[in-house]
C-alpha cells in the first residue's frame, strides 16, 4: 500500500489543546456513547513483546503511579501476575467483571485472560469508569477516554488534558519520531 508519505516528511508536533480544540469547533456530535483511546511507549524503555518480567515491572509501577496521580481509580493486574505486591496473584474473576461492565466491553479479557507474560500487564480503571488503560499490551500504555450521552470532540479533548497531566505527575517522555509522531506498535 502507497500512502504517499515520503521518506522526508516530517511529522507535526504533538497537537496543543486548542489546535485539536480548533479542529473539532462546529462539529462536535452528541452520540450516545463514545470511545476514544491513544497509545504510548516511555521513551528509553523497552517495549512490551521485547522486554523480561523485571522490566515490565518497572513500566507497570511508572504508569500506574503516575495514572493514580493523574486519575484517581485501581489497577488490577492480569490473574496470575506476582508483580504488584498489592494484590498479589492478580485481578480476580469479580474484578475482569467490574471491568467488563465498566468499559462496556470484552476487548480486554485477551488481556486479562491470555497475557504472557503475565508480570507487570493488567488494567488501570478509574473509579467514575470514564477512564481505562492498559499496561504492557502491545504499548506501555493504551488510554481509553470514554463517555455516555457525551461529545466525541468533548471526548477527544478530555482525553489529550489527561494525557498531559499524566506527563506531568510522572515526568514522562514518550517515544517519539520526527517522521512518524509517537512510536507505537500500532498506529
Amino acid at each position: 500500500v502507497d500512502y504517499d508519505f515520503p521518506a522526508s516528511s516530517k511529522h507535526p508536533a504533538e497537537a496543543s489543546l486548542d489546535q485539536v480544540g480548533a479542529a473539532f469547533v462546529g462539529v462536535d456530535v452528541e452520540v450516545p456513547f463514545v470511545r476514544v483511546d491513544v497509545r504510548r511507549n516511555i521513551a528509553g524503555k523497552a517495549w512490551p513483546r521485547a522486554k523480561n518480567g523485571d522490566a515490565a515491572a518497572e513500566v507497570e509501577k511508572t504508569l500506574t503511579c503516575a495514572l493514580g496521580a493523574a486519575i484517581p481509580g485501581e489497577y488490577f493486574p492480569v490473574a496470575g501476575s506476582t508483580s504488584f505486591s498489592e494484590k498479589a496473584g492478580g485481578m480476580t474473576a469479580d474484578d475482569a467483571n467490574k471491568i467488563r461492565k465498566a468499559t462496556h466491553s470484552v476487548a480486554g479479557d485477551l488481556l486479562m485472560s491470555e497475557a504472557d507474560p503475565k508480570d507487570g500487564r493488567g488494567v488501570y480503571l478509574t473509579h467514575a469508569g470514564d477512564y481505562a488503560a492498559w499496561i504492557n499490551h502491545e504499548d506501555h500504555l493504551r488510554l481509553f477516554a470514554q463517555a455516555t450521552k457525551g461529545g466525541v470532540g468533548a471526548t477527544v479533548l478530555k482525553l489529550l488534558a489527561t494525557l498531559q497531566k499524566l506527563k506531568a505527575a510522572a515526568q514522562l517522555t514518550f517515544s517519539e519520531g520526527d517522521r512518524l509522531g509517537a512510536l507505537t506498535a500500532d498506529p
